[in-house]
């Protein structure tokens, strides 16, 4: 029989296999030869190394952790800083817009100014001089004429008109005989230069004014010596006969009308050959009735109101009609002078206009 190999015994800590072997252990020793008493061992009070393993990874990750946490809020606090910096070196104009053009205040009247830094062109100048300029008329024409707007829309008297009107010696007379049969009843002011909507042409400036009952319309002034007064004649579409009378007078001279015209294709009775006539529809601000005139197609005089009239849209004008002799219809007129487009009437010829301010 061969002899066995005598190895030497090799201490080592007791781990689980050790312990989860000895129910085996216990087996082959009651079932062996000779049975040996087997002393109880102490417990072991060193630390397993698979225990010693999982510690020291637990540590080294609680280490990494936290230096993840510290570096983490340490670059928010330099990203912070920095934001800071590039904030406090930006101007209040920068961040709203280099480029961007403002109104300023203080002294200056509504002057417009371009940020610093930013340059012109010659052209660019020039039209920024001009949006200046016109931004300060049109604050100089509203602040100065104000007053009497509202004066004049506030009055409680037809005759506290009259000193707020243009050329009172040609208004006066046409505002006391329309008073005569239409009553005046002052419209009120809420806001006037409604919207910010002031048009100025040489003295003339129109503005949209917000009545009482919130309906909005246009008054025009005129800056004369005395100061700013009002065209009354485009405030309430003056004509030598009332809208109404029209069709019951229906004047064989010429009279002057102020009313909106557009293109139209009504042809009947004497004016009913459209390769003779051109038809215009007439209208009047709140009346229910219209009336057509008719132009010679041959005539030259009228030349300058058919081009306005051309594209079809309706028009304010200032015309001169008249009826036919013997008219059988009501509604049916020559249009015999054609005096200016729009209500306004201009400077009377020979009348000391002012300049402009300077």
């Amino acid at each position: 029989m061969d002899k066995k190999e005598n190895k030497p015994i090799v201490s080592r800590p007791l781990g689980d296999a050790d312990k989860l072997s000895d129910a085996d252990s216990s087996d082959r020793a009651s079932n062996s030869k000779g049975q040996r008493r087997r002393r109880k061992k102490k417990p072991s009070t060193t630390t397993p190394s698979w225990e010693r393993q999982v510690s020291s990874a637990n540590s080294k990750e609680g280490n990494s952790l936290a230096w993840i946490i510290g570096g983490s809020f340490i670059g928010l606090i330099v990203v912070a800083i920095g934001a800071w910096i590039v904030m406090d070196n930006v101007s209040p104009n920068e961040q709203d817009g280099r480029n961007r053009s403002k109104l300023s205040g203080g002294d200056e009247k509504n002057s417009f100014q371009l940020d610093s830094g930013v340059k012109l062109t010659p052209e660019e100048q020039k039209e920024q001089k001009e949006i200046e300029e016109s931004v300060n008329t049109k604050q100089d024409v509203l602040a100065e004429s104000q007053k009497v707007v509202e004066a004049f829309l506030t009055s409680d008297e037809a005759e506290d008109l009259h000193a707020l009107v243009r050329t009172p010696e040609v208004t006066v007379p046409r505002m006391q005989k329309w008073y005569a049969s239409h009553e005046w009843v002052a419209p009120g002011a809420k806001e006037i230069g409604y919207g910010g909507g002031v048009t100025v042409k040489g003295v003339m400036a129109s503005m949209p004014v917000r009545l009482n009952d919130y309906s909005v319309k246009h008054i025009v002034v005129e800056r004369t010596s005395k100061g700013y007064l009002v065209d009354w004649e485009s405030w309430v579409g003056w004509g030598e006969v009332d809208w109404a009378e029209l069709f019951k007078q229906r004047p064989t001279e010429l009279v002057e009308m102020r009313v909106i015209c557009a293109m139209d294709s009504y042809y009947n009775r004497i004016f009913k050959d459209d390769s003779k006539w051109l038809a215009v529809r007439m209208e009047y601000p709140n009346a229910d009735r219209s009336i057509y005139g008719y132009i010679d197609r041959k005539t030259t005089t009228l030349t300058s109101l058919l081009g306005d009239l051309k594209d079809g849209r309706a028009m304010p004008v200032t015309i001169k009609i008249r009826y036919p002799k013997d008219s059988v219809a009501d509604n049916q007129v020559y249009i015999e002078e054609y005096i200016q487009s729009g209500w306004v009437r201009p400077p009377e010829d020979g009348m000391v206009t002012p300049k402009p301010h300077e």
